[in-house]
């Protein structure tokens, strides 16, 4: 039997998840504290009518739950993030509807809450993006704050170091079609462990990040046996004063092998400036040099 403490913080993390207090009481809410590890988190919940009748789905930062609990049984599906495929969700009315596709099967519950389907969506969206719900090369589990995905930390401080003493990368990215395309980009570490960079929005990889926001940087150094490899969710920066920021520092003169000059991106013509937020969901720092 789950401690009044433990079920207490299931009903909070529930309700933080978007479920109304009726759904939190119903027979799945009562019951998930059974279920629910001591030192597992709900990220996404959502609570509506499925194949057989009224069920709740659960994202934590560890697995996905399908839990539909009768008066003489219970149906409980255990899935890992590397087999969900995707989710959809659509807004019906006052309601939405919200599909967890996997390799196997689908789960779709119709008159779920709005708030909820959209932090579940989000949620296992930003799961799928780290590559599951735990990075077993920096050995830490992921975790979201306001709607993005960041690591608790980065693997250690010296990766921190290495990719704040330098400003140029190679952007990975993908059209619709998953065409890669490959690019040197001058960057900027923010105070908030955000990466940015300038792009113009007529240019290849602008395009693509419209239509696909998953990116990935590569920072290296000619001679070393160093490299961080980057995966990141792309967004466009709206903030005026980050904005103004990230161009100051990217457009000012840099030394090249041929000179002090200022970098290639202030010589393209075609469209405008963009400035391009990139939260990290996955660092891998390695240094070669080292066993």
């Amino acid at each position: 039997m789950a401690s009044k403490q433990h079920r207490d913080r299931i009903a909070a993390e529930l309700q933080r998840a978007g479920l109304n207090w009726f759904s939190i009481i119903r027979s799945e809410g009562r019951h998930l504290p059974n279920i629910i590890h001591k030192d597992e988190h709900i990220g996404g919940a959502i609570y509506g009518f499925g194949s057989s009748g009224w069920c709740m789905i659960i994202a934590t930062e560890k697995r996905v739950i399908y839990l539909d609990k009768k008066p003489f049984f219970t149906t409980k599906d255990i899935l890992t993030y590397d087999i969900v495929s995707g989710v959809q969700l659509n807004a019906v009315g006052p309601f939405a509807s919200v599909t967890l596709q996997t390799r196997g099967l689908e789960y779709s519950l119709k008159y779920v809450g709005h708030k909820a389907a959209e932090k579940f969506a989000d949620y296992i969206e930003a799961r799928r993006l780290s590559g599951g719900q735990y990075d077993q090369r920096s050995g830490r589990f992921y975790h979201e704050f306001e709607n993005e995905a960041y690591l608790r930390d980065v693997p250690n401080q010296a990766a921190y170091d290495y990719i704040a003493q330098h400003d140029v990368a190679i952007l990975s990215s993908t059209d619709s079609e998953g065409q890669p395309n490959g690019a040197v980009v001058h960057y900027y570490l923010g105070e908030d462990g955000q990466l940015y960079f300038l792009a113009k929005s007529a240019s290849k990889k602008s395009r693509n990040i419209m239509q696909n926001s998953r990116v990935s940087l590569t920072i290296y150094e000619t001679g070393s046996l160093k490299t961080a490899q980057i995966e990141a969710r792309s967004k466009v920066e709206t903030d005026p004063s980050v904005q103004e920021k990230v161009f100051q520092f990217v457009v000012k003169e840099k030394d090249y092998r041929e000179g002090r000059k200022s970098p290639p991106i202030t010589t393209l013509k075609d469209g405008h400036y963009i400035v391009f937020r990139l939260t990290p969901t996955s660092i891998v720092y390695s240094d070669y040099s080292k066993k």
